[in-house]
């Protein structure tokens, strides 16, 4: 993408932010002042600069995926959507937003391509449709959304991209330029593979010889969801709502400062260091828990 007009000079000020960081600032008068450079065109253009510690492309995916109505069609070469991510998709996909999402088949880093494929079966059971791109590594990173919205840049879709890189996006509003990216994107398509949930499993189960009722089978059951109970099932609510909490300050609700995030690592690794034993056992005490009481609901679940 070529950026022509006072856009370039918020590229520039993104580069010289960066390169001033971890070294010698560019020499004064190197990046010209917006003002000074003339319109061009008749599309507006906004230039997103993100550093590791600002969130904004995150939070302007999310109000992306919020804000659409019709469509949105997504690629990335390195897919790992944090849970709130994998929410907001599954969440629009579900309001009847035709979400898509294009990624590479043939990763050159093969096991994101893995961890990245573990994540398929919950968006293809909200109806997001994944495709993957069945030519060489595709390092792509766009989004279009509702023929209007679009996003070419180089930020990935997960954790370390949003939070942890320098990227730099470019965002557009225009009618034109969306159908372009929609026409691009849908050729793009014609050379991809369209991840499936099969019906072998429930095609085995109608299959299945019907067997004659019991006794013990029409007794009421007790919902799943409280089948273990008890402390246990207490303590792993309790885990998985500090977990939450945790999990907000990491995935953008609130992101730690330096200092903060720089005194609680220094504050776990002490007590890791200096008393080993009792940083161990409640986790081992927690994880045993967490073990037990999903093996209870397995056992009922099969039952």
């Amino acid at each position: 993408m070529e950026l022509r007009g006072p856009a370039v000079s918020e590229a520039e000020l993104a580069f010289a932010g960066a390169w001033a960081t971890w070294g010698e600032g560019l020499p004064p008068g190197t990046v010209p002042a917006r003002e000074d450079i003339r319109d061009e065109g008749d599309v507006r253009v906004r230039v997103v600069a993100t550093a590791p510690d600002r969130t904004t492309l995150y939070r302007l995916e999310l109000a992306a995926l919020a804000a659409a109505n019709d469509r949105i069609w997504l690629t990335d070469a390195y897919f790992m959507g944090t849970s709130v991510y994998m929410e907001s998709l599954s969440a629009a996909s579900r309001h009847g937003v035709d979400v898509r999402l294009l990624v590479p088949n043939n990763s050159d880093v093969p096991w994101f391509g893995n961890m990245s494929r573990a994540l398929y079966r919950r968006l293809l059971d909200a109806g997001v449709r994944i495709f993957e791109w069945n030519g060489p590594m595709m390092h792509a990173k766009t989004a279009v959304a509702d023929q209007r919205f679009l996003r070419v840049g180089s930020t990935n879709l997960n954790l370390s991209s949003w939070m942890g890189n320098w990227e730099l996006d470019v965002i557009i509003e225009h009618a034109g330029l969306a159908a372009h990216m929609e026409a691009i994107y849908d050729n793009d398509l014609r050379n991809a593979t369209e991840i499936v949930i099969t019906e072998r499993n429930t095609v085995r189960l109608r299959a299945a010889r019907p067997r004659r009722l019991t006794a013990r089978d029409r007794l009421p059951r007790r919902r799943l969801a409280r089948a273990a109970s008890g402390s246990a099932n207490r303590v792993i609510k309790d885990v998985a709502l500090a977990g939450s909490v945790l999990g907000s300050a990491v995935r953008g609700f609130r992101v730690l400062g330096p200092h903060e995030a720089l005194s609680l690592a220094a504050l776990v690794a002490a007590i890791a260091f200096s008393w080993p034993r009792a940083f161990a056992y409640p986790v081992g005490i927690v994880a045993a828990l967490a073990a037990l009481t999903l093996m209870a609901r397995a056992w009922r679940a099969r039952r």
